[in-house]
């Protein structure tokens, strides 16, 4: 076919560089116009399908916000290897998926380009050798507009692309690439005044890779190819869809291509999906440590629907204790409605995984990028700031809190920081109000208020005589209060900055923990997981908590938790001598919020937390590079071993079975 129709719209230059698709789509109406295309990572595997890259997705912004997002990714040195634009709402809305650009190569975007404008954009890049690597076509203003994306032809391949199709078409097309040894690399169908229409990518296959393409089948032949390609060694890289075809097939038509898969790294394919199953699906599958490399939604008779493709993006997926530990977790979550878990061992990540819901009433999914209440395991955070601050000059870990607060009740006079932090203070804790009743009181007032500093909520409490029959320093009394005692030194000292700043400047911001903060709950931008209580669990409002920041008042991921207990074994918190110190220092069994332990005779250390909405657990093993966190969004019920703690207590112990 050396000849095309008018409709049948075709443009020879050197081959589209196949890339990844990492773009999050918005829920959008058919237009009668091509939809998203993708590019797909064929060729070259070492630099578009690599084993791990770093990644991220922009989706449905605006025109101008795009152009910020694009500077931003550019600046940090990535390159766009997946564009979508679309005007489903009316308004253009812009996507990419950007990807690290490992070897420096050039390459070109642009978001709406008229017919006059992608042809000179098109000569432009034949002339510089530049590749496409996605096409977007859709109608604005009435008028059929383009975005596109180029990227630099390191690689020299050659290749061909159409777009109007018809069926027939697109199987000439097929068998003539077919005969000159191409693989195709990226397929559309979608819809048009004319009816449905194709779009095909083709492209050199100098790895003689294998591949099967279809542009017009059932959804049920579509489920026997997907079973029968898969048990063959094939992945998928594309799939689309449409309401009816241009072949005369009835209802909803689908099409794909399949490659080898000759590393055989793990891969996920969802289709079909909801808008909120989309995003369910998206978080679990980054979770499970994949990143997306096409994205898709059409229409169908239901309404508009997504699907996407993943590629294993890190050793997560293939961990070997994910199946008995995901078993385990679900068998242990029992009634709470949300668990988030995060593992780490010797620096790296071996497993993040949400179970339940997040949102119980909207069907979210609680995944490990929900923020939620630490409760008492801030004590533990506190501990180690407590240290930090000592090797940044601000405190001595020795020094008596009244001495940065001289007006502080004399029973506290000789307190330290380091009792405080370990529960050697003295302090009360929380109330009872049979037989304290103004203290109780007290405790009240301080749930129901926003406090801006430790120093504010302290004297709540601080005239309160000890804890009857202990001893500051010698004995064990087990105090909320008392870790907002030390905070309120800690602003004393630092000449009155509030805690909740010292812990983000201190410690946070400077250890890229960016979910570790003091509960904001008027900051609406933070991802939180609801909070439930109760047997049957229902949502509840949450309680104020400021009081408390560094007993109890912090919220973060458990990503972050593991973050930090992986930071400080490997030096980057505190010195190698304090964090020896940090754990036998003191030769206590509880210091600086962890309890000290051994198991199987491995050294362990730990911290628990249950308050409204929270029950969460810090499990470390300092001398084998484990750290595990679990956070819960409903306090543990009844007796027993709350779920976080079993959780983690249950994949410490198969870590330790493993280990050589």
């Amino acid at each position: 076919m050396n000849q095309a129709s008018p409709a049948w719209q075709r443009t020879r230059r050197r081959a589209r560089a196949v890339v990844v698709a990492l773009v999050m789509l918005a829920t959008a109406a058919l237009l009668t116009a091509a939809p998203t295309a993708s590019a797909h990572p064929v060729q070259s595997s070492k630099a578009f399908d690599p084993d791990e890259v770093g990644w991220g997705a922009v989706h449905g912004r605006t025109f101008a916000d795009f152009q910020q997002d694009f500077a931003a990714y550019d600046k940090a040195g990535y390159l766009v290897v997946d564009l979508e634009a679309d005007t489903f709402g009316g308004d253009l809305r812009v996507g990419a998926a950007f990807q690290y650009n490992t070897d420096k190569r050039g390459y070109l975007v642009k978001t709406r380009m008229t017919e006059a404008d992608y042809a000179q954009w098109t000569e432009w890049a034949d002339v510089h050798d530049f590749r496409m690597v996605d096409l977007e076509i859709y109608v604005l203003d009435g008028a059929r507009h383009y975005a596109a994306a180029w990227v630099q032809n390191v690689e020299g391949l050659a290749g061909d692309d159409h777009h109007d199709l018809t069926y027939a078409q697109f199987v000439d097309y097929y068998e003539e690439q077919k005969r000159l040894g191409r693989m195709p690399v990226d397929f559309d169908a979608y819809q048009t005044a004319a009816g449905t229409r194709y779009a095909l990518i083709w492209i050199d296959n100098p790895e003689h890779l294998g591949w099967r393409l279809h542009g017009d089948i059932s959804e049920t032949e579509y489920g026997q190819r997907f079973d029968e390609y898969r048990d063959a060694g094939l992945r998928p890289v594309v799939l689309d869809s449409v309401n009816g075809s241009s072949a005369g097939g009835a209802g909803q038509r689908y099409g794909g291509i399949w490659i080898e898969n000759p590393n055989k790294r793990y891969w996920i394919s969802n289709r079909d999906l909801t808008g909120p199953q989309y995003a369910n699906r998206w978080h679990r599958n980054v979770d499970l440590g994949y990143r997306q490399i096409f994205t898709g939604r059409y229409q169908t008779a239901a309404g508009v629907r997504y699907a996407a493709i993943w590629r294993a993006n890190t050793d997560r997926p293939a961990w070997p204790l994910r199946p008995g530990v995901d078993a385990k977790v679900d068998g242990l979550i029992g009634s709470t409605p949300g668990i988030s878990v995060s593992v780490v061992r010797n620096g790296k990540a071996v497993y993040q995984r949400g179970f339940g819901h997040a949102d119980v009433a909207n069907g979210v999914w609680m995944d490990s990028d929900h923020v939620l209440r630490t409760a008492s395991v801030a004590k533990a955070v506190a501990g180690i700031l407590t240290l930090r601050l000592e090797e940044q000059g601000l405190l001595k870990r020795t020094d008596t809190v009244a001495g940065d607060m001289p007006g502080l009740p004399a029973q506290h006079g000789g307190t330290t920081y380091e009792q405080l932090v370990s529960n050697r203070g003295c302090v009360r804790h929380y109330a009872n109000a049979g037989t304290d009743p103004a203290a109780a009181a007290a405790d009240a007032t301080m749930s129901t208020t926003d406090y801006a500093t430790a120093g504010a909520a302290a004297p709540m409490f601080w005239a309160d005589p000890l804890v009857p029959g202990c001893t500051v320093g010698m004995n064990d009394a087990y105090s909320t209060h008392g870790y907002t005692l030390a905070a309120a030194g800690m602003e004393a000292a630092s000449g009155g900055t509030p805690v909740s700043l010292l812990l983000r400047q201190r410690l946070c911001d400077p250890l890229g923990l960016t979910t570790l903060r003091q509960e904001e709950p008027g900051d609406a931008s933070v991802r939180r997981s609801k909070i439930y209580d109760g047997a049957a669990p229902v949502e509840v409002p949450r309680d104020e908590i400021s009081w408390k920041t560094l007993g109890g008042g912090l919220e973060t991921t458990p990503k972050d938790l593991t973050r930090l207990g992986s930071q400080l074994l490997a030096g980057a918190v505190l010195s190698p001598a304090n964090v020896t110190y940090l754990w036998t220092g003191t030769g206590w069994g509880y210091a600086y919020g962890f309890g000290i332990g051994t198991e199987s005779g491995h050294r362990r250390v730990a911290k628990n937390g249950s308050q409204r909405g929270a029950d969460s657990f810090l499990l470390i093993y300092p001398d084998d590079g484990i750290v595990i966190a679990v956070m819960a969004n409903r306090r543990a019920q009844g007796g027993g071993t709350a779920p976080a703690e079993a959780i983690a207590n249950e994949i410490g112990k198969q870590m330790l079975a493993q280990l050589p």
